[in-house]
């Protein structure tokens, strides 16, 4: 007959062995999740600033672009923008650092990296530890 720390431990994993195949039935699957965070280590986000004035797109530096420009634009005799009296927006890509520390974190917890987690249990009452090695008090005989 089991016992109940048998029991116990059996009905929670039952509980975790249900979730995952809710997972795996809804497409999240294991091999998902690392595509996700692999995904994630290289990830990115735009940035924009909005400027006075008119900007000539070959003037805003590497990797930047003029996402609009608005108002009054005037051009020299070449065609090039000198001046506006609107506003312009541009925007470039940086490194995303807080999402790829966050998937960072996640892959070594996934790995097992990590050591596990402290936990501090109070319990009351009784509590019987079931080591399986008979003792002299506990009625059985040498």
């Amino acid at each position: 007959m089991a016992s109940y720390a048998e029991n116990s431990a059996q009905a929670a994993q039952d509980v975790v062995n249900l979730r995952l195949e809710a997972l795996d039935k809804a497409g999240l699957t294991f091999e998902y999740t690392i595509k996700l965070i692999k995904k994630e280590l290289k990830a990115k986000k735009t940035e924009r600033l909005k400027v006075k004035g008119a900007v000539n797109p070959d003037n805003v530096g590497k990797d930047r672009r003029v996402l609009a420009t608005s108002g009054t634009i005037e051009t020299d005799k070449d065609g090039d923008q000198y001046y506006g009296d609107g506003d312009t927006v541009i925007e470039w890509d940086e490194v995303d650092w807080t999402t790829r520390q966050k998937a960072r974190m996640d892959l070594h917890k996934l790995r097992g990296d990590y050591p596990t987690e402290k936990q501090d249990v109070t319990l009351s009452g009784n509590i019987v530890v079931n080591t399986g090695v008979p003792r002299s008090f506990d009625g059985v005989k040498k």
